[in-house]
């Protein structure tokens, strides 16, 4: 676990007032910067079909929605809030490593197209949990490759 406290008041001549700590100049901020860097790093990168076989699902986040690769092939996904965009489908990993998911797109709390299948390819990329991410949440970084109806 990493010390970093919150910047607790504002900058006045050279002195910075830090949780419980205080730094006397520019270059002890500078160093207090580089000394936490270390940190943000510690996270190991992890692969999104090592993490669904071995918790049995993976659920990942863009802010808005979350998206959730289950061992048994079942995909959902959801908005954080009270309405937004909804897929209800099934995923499989292809070949290159990308996820192919393949479900009904729609909307909570809104009007949506009746069986709007959709076919949507994923890269994800940088996975990692950190302490800020869910309990259940990992962070990545996710690329839509492509998204196509289905025919």
């Amino acid at each position: 676990m990493c010390f970093s406290p919150s910047l607790t008041a504002s900058v006045t001549g050279s002195k910075f007032k830090l949780t419980g700590l205080w730094l006397n100049s520019w270059h002890s901020l500078l160093l207090f910067g580089i000394i936490r860097l270390p940190c943000y790093g510690a996270d190991t990168e992890l692969s999104p079909l090592a993490v669904i076989n071995k918790e049995g699902s993976l659920t990942i986040s863009d802010g808005s929605s979350t998206y959730t690769f289950r061992k048994d092939g079942s995909f959902i996904s959801g908005p954080r809030g009270i309405c937004g965009r909804t897929i209800d489908g099934k995923w499989r990993s292809s070949d290159s490593g990308l996820f192919v998911v393949e479900g009904t797109w729609g909307w909570d709390n809104g009007l949506s197209e009746i069986n709007d299948v959709r076919i949507m390819t994923l890269s994800i990329q940088s996975l990692y949990k950190t302490h800020e991410s869910g309990p259940d949440e990992y962070k990545c970084y996710l690329v839509i490759e492509e998204l196509k109806r289905k025919s």
